[in-house]
């Protein structure tokens, strides 16, 4: 579907694009040109006089930029003496695997027994309330 629109599209545009064809006149009017145009409407009325101006407003006054002062003040601090630093306790570490210890194998619950057939019947049939096996071949 849309391979037929790209091919429909492409021949419109070699169809419509035909750089012989000759440029539509422009200078006889269109039925357009020939409506008469409505008069303008009446004229805005004249804006209203200027508002009355505020008064001037004063400027606020700031107060003169002075210098910071070159040292800053002293901090209660600053004549402490710095305390002694104190040395890290190392402690050997223990050595490890790594990887994770293989885990025991788990018992069993119980020891698993095999079954003849006819047991195996039975218990069927004990489970599903009687229903039985039975085989695809008229059993």
């Amino acid at each position: 579907m849309m391979m037929r629109f790209v091919w429909f599209a492409a021949a419109f545009a070699l169809v419509a694009c035909d750089p012989d064809a000759p440029a539509p006149d422009t200078s006889t009017p269109t039925p357009m040109d020939e409506i008469p145009m409505d008069p303008p409407a009446d004229p805005p009325a004249d804006p209203p006089a200027d508002p009355p101006a505020d008064p001037p407003v004063d400027p606020p006054v700031m107060p003169p930029v002075t210098d910071p002062p070159s040292d800053p003040p002293p901090s209660p601090t600053d004549n402490m003496p710095l305390p002694d630093p104190l040395s890290p306790t190392v402690e050997p570490g223990a050595e490890v695997d790594l990887a994770p210890p293989v885990a025991p194998p788990v018992p069993e619950a119980r020891a698993r027994r095999r079954m003849n057939l006819d047991q195996l019947d039975a218990a069927f049939r004990r489970t599903s309330d009687g229903l039985g096996w039975t085989e695809m071949r008229g059993n």
